[in-house]
């Protein structure tokens, strides 16, 4: 590389600002979100603002654990002393610098597992820890969707009190607007300022049948919607997706389909 395209590089990973750094407070570290959830019921009366995160939410730590967190800390020093008082009750606590992820749900600021997540009961039979955390997806223009999962409970509800709510937001989780208030098997695609979000509707069988509705930025007005379809894909047409029907053999058969859908005035 020429000696002035080295420098220009240079200036520009300078001038790159870096990642942010959180300080945790970690009172337990594990592989599954019942056992951290019963070791944050443990702390909340010392610690009110404990809470679990995500490891993948930290670029620089082993990932696929979840880590219950007395407090999260700006530097090492408080970090240092939030965890010499922790020790008093957890005598392992310990603590870890945490690079964000950008557009994670720890740079968001949205809570790993919604509260009602705390009140699934513990003997549930199907339940698994990807029914129980949230998810966040980056949109085109810098937008999010949430997928927050949540509990309701009920004992005669078939989904054993699952709901998977979708929400958008621009910048900040506060301003959220629910897009589907409960989206089973969800998926989405997005192309400029469309978002066409995929949901699970019907059983058919063994066979789960779905509907698609199309929202259009900036307003989010439902624009289409498409029944007994999955897989969406949006382009310069409308939306195709995958037409779902059950054959005499039952057995799920897809064919392709095309949903025109005209632009707005």
């Amino acid at each position: 590389m020429p000696a002035r395209f080295a420098w220009i590089a240079l200036l520009f990973l300078l001038a790159a600002p870096s990642p942010p750094i959180k300080w945790l407070v970690i009172a337990a570290s594990k592989k599954q979100i019942p056992p951290s959830i019963t070791a944050l019921k443990d702390l909340r009366q010392s610690w009110p603002d404990a809470t679990i995160i995500a490891s993948n939410d930290c670029s620089n730590l082993s990932p696929g654990l979840y880590l219950t967190v007395a407090s999260v800390q700006p530097d090492r020093d408080a970090a240092q002393s939030a965890v010499a008082r922790l020790r008093s009750q957890v005598p392992d606590a310990y603590t870890r610098a945490c690079t964000v992820r950008p557009g994670s749900r720890l740079q968001l600021e949205i809570p790993l597992l919604d509260p009602s997540i705390e009140n699934v009961p513990t003997d549930v039979v199907n339940w698994t820890d990807a029914d129980r955390i949230s998810q966040v997806e980056t949109l085109p223009g810098h937008a999010y969707l949430w997928i927050r999962r949540q509990y309701v409970p009920d004992p005669n509800d078939p989904n054993e009190g699952r709901r998977t709510a979708i929400l958008f937001f621009d910048s900040s989780p506060s301003d959220a607007r629910q897009l589907e208030s409960d989206c089973p098997d969800f998926s989405f695609t997005a192309q400029a300022n469309r978002i066409a979000i995929s949901c699970a509707r019907a059983v058919a069988g063994e066979n789960l049948f779905h509907s698609i509705d199309v929202f259009e930025q900036p307003g989010l007005e439902k624009i289409a919607s498409a029944e007994h379809c999955r897989k969406p894909q949006l382009n310069s047409a409308g939306l195709t997706c995958q037409q779902e029907h059950v054959g005499p053999d039952g057995q799920l058969h897809l064919t392709p389909r095309q949903l025109p859908i005209q632009a707005k005035p």
